[in-house]
């Protein structure tokens, strides 16, 4: 089943045209990776169809329901959740209640049993549940906003780049996570990432962007062996 479908949307800010025509799909259970170098478009992509910023026109479908005229909040609550560029911790907030934050679009009594969850995918989060959030290390504020986003119980994860400005060890274990999270709780991804070595070996599929545009698409091993993507965008190791 089909997930999410970006239908020919153009989007951009003020009288900045940023998106051309975009079109790609995410199926249910799948991790597609978006890639592409700074200014191609994949965050004000990401924006737009959790709802940040307003589509001019082409149409965004998530589970078959045209979602592209919906405020962000009601995006929300129908299933998408994205963690921003740069992670918006609320930095004066401890951990617990950065968690519990992310779960107020909810209505049911299980949220101190998904907080747990989190605490058990994310060991040193649960070690310093009582501590700010603004005194965590990168990484660690990484997986909090992971960790804050799956307490809607979203079916489709938006993030935008996590492995930014962490050591690259912890890059490591924030991609174990990202497969985790898609293998064990079924929860589709859509990632945006500069690291295109490390998106491209977690993915299923992928779309490289150039200037508001896909310009490339395809399954991500076989990506990580073309030509192109190689001359492109696999300057770096993981």
């Amino acid at each position: 089943m089909t997930m999410l479908v970006v239908d020919d949307v153009f989007s951009g800010y003020g009288k900045s045209q940023v998106l051309h025509g975009v079109s790609l799909s995410v199926d249910e259970g799948e991790i597609v990776a978006l890639i592409g170098a700074n200014g191609a478009g994949k965050t004000t992509l990401l924006k737009t169809i959790s709802g940040l910023v307003q589509a001019r026109s082409g149409t965004i479908k998530f589970q078959n329901t045209e979602i592209q005229n919906l405020s962000a909040h009601r995006i929300v609550e129908s299933g998408v959740s994205q963690v921003a560029e740069g992670r918006a911790m609320l930095k004066r907030m401890t951990v617990l209640e950065n968690l519990r934050i992310g779960a107020h679009v909810r209505k049911d009594k299980e949220v101190r049993q998904d907080i747990d969850q989190i605490f058990s995918k994310f060991p040193v989060l649960g070690e310093r549940h009582d501590q700010l959030a603004g005194l965590l290390s990168g990484g660690e504020q990484q997986m909090l906003a992971i960790g804050r986003a799956l307490m809607a119980r979203p079916r489709i994860l938006l993030l935008d780049e996590p492995s930014l400005g962490i050591a690259p060890k912890l890059v490591q274990d924030i991609a174990r996570s990202i497969v985790a999270i898609n293998r064990d709780e079924g929860v589709s991804v859509l990632l945006v990432e500069q690291n295109s070595r490390m998106a491209l070996s977690i993915s299923h599929r992928a779309y490289a962007m150039s200037t508001g545009n896909v310009v490339i698409e395809g399954n991500s091993k076989e990506l990580l062996h073309d030509d192109r993507i190689k001359a492109a965008y696999l300057g770096g190791d993981v």
